[in-house]
């Protein structure tokens, strides 16, 4: 019986479930926020990868930002969770893949991740950008095992057998049920 009360391990468990989603999800709301108001310089910092042809290139720098912007909503708000996750862990790992691939070229290309003069540059510069990628898809792991972890314990929850009361005075009956 619950008797309302947050324990501290209920409560260690509930910080623990919402501070990656609201890092990795303000992280890409922000990313995604700062492309869609200048469309025009990110479509730049794709094509400098030179990873896809051009029209792709374009494709991407257009609709990458929504998606992120979105996917970050999702995962904070709650809604659509487990998909949220999922998309934004896909996209990590392409960004970890495109920046690797790059780097391993010798190539400096700015990442197009936030802005050169926001606050946050630095984190996704170079090789920083590749551990920063690492850390998020780690923080996005955390999460969905908290959440898996509470969802197993919510079930076989549910699978326990329920008592039955049983109000008869016939002593088959009773006998079955065990009194």
């Amino acid at each position: 019986m619950t008797t309302g009360v947050l324990t501290r391990q209920h409560a260690t468990r509930h910080v623990a479930e919402w501070v990656p989603r609201l890092l990795v999800g303000a992280i890409f709301i922000y990313t995604g926020t700062t492309k869609v108001l200048d469309p025009h310089t990110f479509i730049k910092e794709v094509r400098a990868y030179e990873l896809a042809p051009l029209v792709l290139s374009n494709l991407v720098a257009l609709v990458l930002p929504w998606v992120e912007l979105i996917a970050g909503v999702l995962l904070i708000v709650g809604r659509w969770r487990r998909e949220a996750r999922l998309l934004i862990g896909l996209m990590l790992v392409v960004f970890l893949a495109a920046k690797a691939i790059v780097l391993g070229q010798g190539r400096r290309v700015d990442c197009g991740c936030v802005p050169t003069d926001s606050f946050l540059h630095f984190l996704f510069d170079g090789w920083i950008g590749v551990a920063t990628n690492c850390v998020l898809l780690a923080l996005l792991a955390l999460e969905g095992g908290l959440e898996w972890r509470r969802r197993g314990v919510r079930i076989r929850a549910a699978e326990q057998p329920q008592a039955a009361l049983v109000f008869t005075s016939d002593p088959a009956v009773q006998k079955l049920a065990g009194k």
